[in-house]
């Protein structure tokens, strides 16, 4: 089986740590005290802007990306057993494909596959292709023959259903009110490695 998986958010905890530099940014940088409500919070959290989650302008978004966006990217934490599930699948004979949309313009980075290989390489995460600069899941997701995808976006496997390639929706905080009657939901890791097991014997 050819499996793709989604980086921020999937296999890392990243917006838990961007929103946590968003933070020693404005009250560090800027030297502000305002407010962050839930609403607001779950802005940056589900991949909104920043300039709506932390009431900055475009530049201070800007100049927050240029100081720390790379940092995130490049240390964002894995979640738990990621490693180990993935060295398991691996083991069993599966091809493991990483599929990002992080791009150096829209996140202000130098390289956005050497940061992404950087934070694989660094977790000893093994896999066959890396993938940066997606902004076209579906059509990655058939070009590599890709049987099944994780990824953290409902819309995103809503739109590889429709293409015919079986997902599932890692659990987040943020999208845990969305729900969708053919996307498959796993709430960890090692939950992923069972129902990868329950869809490979249902074929």
């Amino acid at each position: 089986m050819v499996i793709g998986i989604d980086i921020d958010d999937t296999l890392t905890n990243t917006s838990e740590l961007l929103l946590a530099y968003a933070q020693k940014y404005d009250y560090e940088v800027l030297k502000r005290r305002l407010p962050l409500d839930k609403n607001k919070a779950y802005t940056i959290i589900n991949g909104g802007s920043l300039e709506a989650g932390m009431n900055w302008s475009a530049k201070q978004a800007s100049d927050f990306k240029d100081l720390y966006h790379s940092l995130v990217l490049e240390n964002a934490p894995m979640k738990p057993f990621a490693k180990e599930v993935i060295d398991k699948l691996i083991e069993e004979g599966n091809q493991i494909i990483f599929v990002t949309a992080r791009n150096n313009k829209g996140d202000r980075i130098s390289n956005s596959y050497q940061i992404s290989k950087k934070l694989l390489d660094k977790n000893n995460i093994k896999y066959h292709k890396l993938i940066t600069e997606c902004s076209d899941k579906l059509s990655v997701c058939l070009e590599n023959k890709i049987d099944l995808f994780i990824d953290d976006k409902i819309e995103t496997c809503l739109e590889l259903n429709s293409g015919k390639i079986n997902t599932f929706l890692m659990n987040t905080p943020f999208n845990n009110p969305l729900d969708e009657k053919n996307i498959v939901r796993v709430f960890s890791w090692i939950d992923l490695y069972h129902k990868v097991w329950e869809l490979k014997e249902e074929a």
